[in-house]
């Protein structure tokens, strides 16, 4: 079978570039051909093994209209028609389906009577602000009640009018599409909203590359950790709330980006700019006796989720979105009602001293992590929706 995969990213350090080459690899180790299409930058791994290996092409939009790209074509659609006519693929899978990606795209894929997959990650390709998420709840408005709500909710302004139409006119094209992968059932509510058929939806995990990362947790540090973007909707300001009352618990926050809190923090609570997975990530998360997920948006896999079971870490989180499916309260988690500060101080003092509770539940963590996303369990679900 011949596959063509189109993404925003095959970079080595991305979530979404991970699980492009992941699905890839599945692919071509059991006997599939694979080629790569990217509409984004190109990063510093141009020119590793994997992109040779695989044919990577680079399409980035650098038309001066290219806010307009769901209006009028501002891609090379001739060049991408000779990849598709030249490859013949059997499959083009989208991943992920997103915003960005031209519908003039999507629609040359269907047009070319090819079977077209569409992997939304998060839930940007209708929603201005990417996850979902207004006032501690989920946010369907803009599918609901029209794409105008997002004006009259402030999640953007008049001037974007293009980005309103581009989002209607995406989203009639994708409807005919063959099928869209689903990681957890609030997208698939979603989906439904989008106006996508029942039996058009598959429940699909997001991929993740289980790393060989042994079991060292030996070496525990004293505190836990929160670690990647430090906005509203993944909880932070209750996170710093609940580590004040907790005097003798340290806490260490990693953003991805550089934080300085809006609210007073106390000295239990140490913010660490400036780490990546380039220069000690890996390590913090290692050493941390749990990792707290307190996200409050309808959540989809997170990577961070799976990293943290990858390591063998506790984990506390939020019982929303993808984590009601994945974890289980007391087996492979802590898991504490949404918005649940009492909950959630409650939950960190239940393993802070115990460590045999911590180190049982990130073994669950990790066994149900192979049992979701291992090479064959992605293989035969691959081969189940490309056939």
């Amino acid at each position: 079978m011949k596959i063509l995969i189109i993404g925003s990213s095959v970079y080595y350090n991305a979530s979404g570039g991970k699980v492009v080459r992941y699905i890839a690899e599945i692919l071509k180790t059991n006997g599939h051909e694979v080629r790569i299409m990217v509409f984004g930058d190109e990063r510093e791994d141009i020119n590793d093994d994997f992109h040779k290996e695989f044919q990577v092409n680079y399409f980035y939009d650098n038309s001066k209209f290219r806010k307009f790209r769901h209006i009028i074509n501002t891609i090379k659609i001739e060049e991408i028609k000779k990849i598709l006519k030249f490859f013949s693929p059997d499959i083009v899978h989208f991943a992920p389906f997103d915003y960005s990606i031209s519908r003039f795209l999507i629609e040359v894929a269907i047009k070319s009577k090819i079977k077209v997959i569409l992997q939304p990650w998060i839930y940007n390709f209708f929603c201005h602000q990417m996850y979902a998420y207004m006032d501690r709840k989920a946010c369907s408005a803009c599918i609901d009640k029209g794409y105008i709500q997002s004006i009259k909710n402030h999640c953007t302004r008049i001037r974007n009018l293009n980005s309103i139409i581009n989002r209607i006119l995406i989203q009639k094209t994708a409807q005919h599409a063959s099928l869209f992968l689903s990681s957890n059932y609030f997208m698939d509510q979603i989906l439904f909203k989008y106006c996508v058929r029942k039996d058009k939806i598959v429940r699909f995990p997001i991929p993740y590359k289980i790393q060989d990362l042994g079991d060292d947790n030996k070496d525990e540090g004293d505190y836990f950790i929160f670690y990647g973007q430090v906005k509203d909707f993944k909880g932070i300001d209750i996170l710093i709330n609940v580590f004040k009352r907790l005097d003798e618990v340290k806490l260490k926050i990693y953003p991805s980006s550089f934080y300085n809190p809006k609210i007073e923090i106390s000295s239990n609570i140490l913010i660490v700019n400036n780490v990546s997975w380039d220069n000690g990530l890996n390590n913090a998360i290692q050493k941390s006796k749990a990792v707290i997920i307190p996200t409050l948006w309808p959540t989809t896999t997170e990577y961070t989720l799976y990293e943290a079971m990858n390591y063998r870490k506790a984990i506390i989180a939020f019982n929303i979105g993808a984590h009601k499916e994945i974890l289980v309260d007391g087996y492979n988690a802590i898991l504490i009602e949404s918005g649940d500060e009492k909950g959630l101080k409650e939950g960190i003092l239940s393993i802070d001293n115990d460590k045999e509770k911590r180190l049982k539940l990130g073994n669950n963590a990790y066994t149900t992590l192979t049992n979701i996303t291992s090479p064959n369990v992605i293989y035969n679900k691959l081969m189940d929706i490309y056939s």
